[in-house]
């Protein structure tokens, strides 16, 4: 190739073709400078050490991490190394930025999820179904945070007819894996749930350490019961998430996918009911143009021989045709009972009326008797009213 001659164009598309397959999804440690935001929420910067420097590009940086000053901090960052073709300038292009003393634990993270990864722990073919209606749920999280709180809410305002069994965790520490791995055997053993939910907020890598442990991981792709995972942020993916049967990108979202809204129910029966009135019509038309062509074709041949015959063989296709959709009729309006049963079984005011009853204090749902003391006014939410009451 010593007489060949190259286009600029041709050398750094080269150039960016050996980078990127030798320097892909790299692991690079320096210090941060000259950190600038733009509008478009991209965010550019030098890598430096003591001796050099590279130009970083990180695209969406306002979208994927949080606004913290970078400038002349020490980091690690996970990026690939190719090169700006038009400009003919090398740069690392960014997706994680990982703060002083968490470049080890990411390493271990990447590490370990290779390894899981290649026994087949995130397969999609061993996710568990969830359940289209869930009556009882487990749920591992802290009775500490807004995360209880915020779950808890969304189930009471979705679906309050719904079973929670808490088990309250730590979350967050050097031992947490432990206490979770507990917490989840002990919900296994309880074969009546439909799910399970393991959630905590969002927090560093070193907060959410304990869900890349392997004995965690294991245990849940060993579930009984599917899994959802809902730990952090969006941003924030443990190897909880990759090895559960659903991640929930918030503690929210786990809540509202394992509660089917009365208002969806009240939909599904209205169109049940429609389908089943489409259905008797289409079946009442399908007879009545059989009978019609089967009488005036065997009719037509040999009207006086053969008269009675057909006759009594009408009278058969009548008689088994209203057979077919009485049956039809008894079929779906047992239907429409069961789905009328199951509605009135999730009414609020039903469970209201077997005596049960809601407090609020402060327009907020007590849920237990810590949250009230001597002196409070509280009202209660019954069948037929309310009433306020004073604490003595």
């Amino acid at each position: 190739m010593e007489n060949t001659v190259f286009t600029v164009t041709q050398i750094n598309n080269q150039l960016n073709s050996i980078l990127k397959k030798h320097f892909k999804k790299i692991f690079i440690k320096g210090e941060i400078s000259l950190f600038k935001v733009y509008p478009s929420g991209h965010a550019y910067f030098t890598l430096r050490d003591n001796n050099s420097e590279i130009s970083c590009v990180y695209f969406n940086y306002t979208s994927n991490s949080s606004n913290i000053a970078l400038e002349n901090t020490k980091v690690t960052l996970s990026a690939n190394l190719s090169m700006y073709v038009s400009k003919g300038k090398i740069q690392l292009y960014v997706d994680k930025i990982i703060h002083s003393g968490e470049g080890d634990l990411w390493l271990k993270y990447s590490e370990l999820k290779k390894k899981l990864d290649k026994e087949g722990l995130f397969n999609l073919e061993h996710k568990k179904k969830l359940p289209l209606i869930c009556n009882r749920i487990g749920l591992i999280t802290s009775s500490k945070g807004a995360v209880i709180q915020d779950i808890l809410n969304i189930i009471n305002r979705r679906a309050p007819y719904l079973e929670i069994f808490f088990c309250d965790t730590i979350v967050q520490g050097e031992n947490a894996s432990k206490f979770i791995i507990e917490s989840l055997k002990k919900l296994n053993s309880n074969k009546s749930l439909d799910l399970i939910i393991i959630a905590r907020g969002g927090g560093s890598i070193e907060d959410l350490m304990c869900f890349n442990d392997e004995l965690l991981v294991r245990e849940i792709f060993n579930s009984f019961h599917p899994v959802i995972s809902a730990v952090g942020h969006e941003t924030d993916f443990t190897l909880c998430d990759f090895v559960s049967d659903k991640r929930a990108s918030t503690p929210s979202e786990a809540a509202e996918i394992c509660t089917l809204d009365l208002n969806s129910i009240l939909i599904n029966i209205n169109e049940i009911l429609q389908n089943i009135y489409i259905n008797i019509i289409n079946e009442i038309d399908t007879t009545k143009n059989a009978l019609n062509k089967y009488y005036y074709r065997t009719i037509s041949k040999n009207p006086e021989l053969r008269i009675s015959e057909y006759k009594n063989n009408i009278d058969y296709f009548i008689n088994n045709s209203s057979y077919f959709i009485m049956d039809k009729i008894k079929s779906y309006n047992n239907n429409i009972l069961l789905n009328d049963k199951l509605l009135n079984n999730l009414n609020v005011k039903s469970i209201m009326k077997r005596g049960f009853g809601i407090i609020r204090k402060n327009n907020k749902i007590i849920k237990s008797v810590k949250n009230i003391n001597k002196g409070d006014e509280v009202i209660f939410d019954l069948n037929d009213g309310s009433a306020k009451s004073k604490i003595i």
